[in-house]
């Protein structure tokens, strides 16, 4: 439960501040658009157009529908997690799209950013990563862009 900046901390029940949390969310959706505009608006692993706000937009400029954009929406991800010491810091985080951040962290063990990365671009070379369509859409936009 929250109550003006603060939050009921579930192991102790002691209120604690969110003054924090905000700080820390904030950081590091500030260094999400960072790497989104310094990547060209391209996924770090897939190279894929991504969407960072107004998912109808996009879905209109893009041809694919509004649920596909949920796929490319941008998210920010530690190329050293954190739970391996990774930081909240500019240098460790990097524009993903949501697919390639859920499907690195849901792995038993998680691949270093940069081997995965290089699995993600074989598993494309192959036809067998996004939607085809949804992949050759955001891909030519790419390309087309640059």
């Amino acid at each position: 439960m929250i109550h003006r900046g603060l939050s009921s901390c579930p192991q102790s029940g002691r209120w604690r501040s969110t003054r924090n949390i905000k700080s820390m969310t904030t950081r590091i959706a500030h260094f999400r658009a960072q790497a989104y505009v310094a990547q060209r608006e391209l996924c770090y692993y897939c190279r894929c157009k991504m969407c960072i706000s107004d998912p109808a937009k996009f879905a209109r400029s893009h041809g694919i529908s509004v649920p596909q954009v949920r796929q490319v929406q941008c998210t920010a991800e530690h190329l050293t997690s954190r739970r391996d010491g990774g930081t909240d810091t500019r240098s460790n985080i990097a524009a993903a799209c949501w697919h390639c951040n859920k499907l690195r962290h849901a792995r038993k063990t998680p691949l270093a950013a940069d081997r995965y990365r290089d699995y993600v671009q074989r598993r494309i070379s192959r036809g067998a990563w996004h939607d085809r369509f949804l992949l050759k859409s955001l891909r030519q936009s790419a390309h087309s862009s640059q």
